[in-house]
C-alpha cells in the first residue's frame, strides 16, 4: 500500500477554500484550469501539461488553406488529434488510480493557455503568478509534468525554481529510448520533487507501473 502524500496538478489563481484571489493575474485564470475548483485546496498530486494542439496555424502553414495544428513538444504540424486527446486522458486517469486518487479530485493545468504560441520558455511567464499561487494553496509533494522538449513545463519549473534545481535523477520509460526524469525545485521557499514524463499523448504511461512507483519514491525520500 502507498502511504497518503500531497499531490496536485495545477491552475489557475484561488484562495485554498477555491474562491477567486482578489488579484487575479491579467493572463486568465479560466484559460489555463483543468477540471473543478474544487481540487484547489490541499491534495496530494500537482499536474501541469498543456492541450495536446495550440490554436494557431504555425508559420509553414499560415499560407496553406486548410488549418493545421502546433504540438507544443514535439513542434511537428498535424491534423487535430482525437485519437492522442483519449490517449492523454486515459493515462491521466490510469496515472491518478495507481497513486491512489482519482482525476477530479487532482488540481490540473494547463502550461500556458492553448491559444498561445510559445516559441521560447520566456513566453510563459506571464502565467506564472497564477502557478505559483496555486502551489501555494495546494503545496504539493511532488509536481508531475508532461512534456520534456526544451520548450515544456519541465523545463519551465526549473527555469523558475527559486533555488538550483539538484538531485537529478531518471528512469527509463518504457517505450522506445524515452526517459522520465527528475530534479528537486523550490517554490514558495518549499522545496518539491518535479516528474517530467513524455507527452502522455503519445506516451503509453498506462501498465508502467515502475514508473509509478518510481515517482512514489521520490515522495517518500524528501519525508
Amino acid at each position: 500500500m502507498y502511504r497518503t502524500y500531497r499531490i496536485a496538478m495545477i491552475s489557475g489563481t484561488y484562495h485554498t477554500d477555491g474562491s477567486p484571489h482578489p488579484s487575479e493575474s491579467s493572463a486568465g485564470i479560466d484559460s489555463i484550469l483543468i477540471g473543478s475548483r474544487k481540487a484547489l485546496r490541499h491534495g496530494r498530486f500537482c499536474i501541469i501539461g498543456q492541450q495536446l494542439h495550440g490554436a494557431y496555424k504555425s508559420l509553414e502553414a499560415q499560407n496553406e488553406s486548410e488549418p493545421a495544428w502546433v504540438n507544443e513538444y514535439t513542434h511537428l504540424i498535424t491534423e487535430k488529434d482525437e485519437a492522442g486527446e483519449e490517449r492523454l486522458e486515459q493515462n491521466l486517469m490510469w496515472l491518478c488510480a495507481e497513486l491512489g486518487t482519482s482525476l477530479d479530485h487532482v488540481c490540473r493545468s494547463h502550461f500556458v493557455p492553448s491559444s498561445v504560441l510559445v516559441q521560447e520558455l520566456e513566453d510563459a511567464l506571464p502565467y506564472w503568478p497564477t502557478h505559483l499561487d496555486i502551489l501555494k494553496a495546494v503545496q504539493p509533494d511532488v509536481i508531475i509534468t508532461y512534456g520534456i522538449s526544451d520548450v515544456s513545463p519541465f523545463w519551465f519549473l526549473y527555469e523558475q525554481s527559486e533555488a538550483l534545481g539538484d538531485s537529478w535523477d531518471q528512469v527509463k520509460a518504457g517505450q522506445g529510448n524515452w526517459r522520465c526524469k527528475t530534479f528537486t525545485g523550490e517554490y514558495n521557499g518549499r522545496r518539491v520533487p518535479v516528474v517530467g514524463l513524455p507527452h502522455l499523448s503519445r506516451y503509453k504511461l498506462s501498465g508502467k507501473t515502475h514508473v509509478v512507483e518510481w515517482i512514489m519514491e521520490l515522495v517518500a525520500q524528501g519525508h
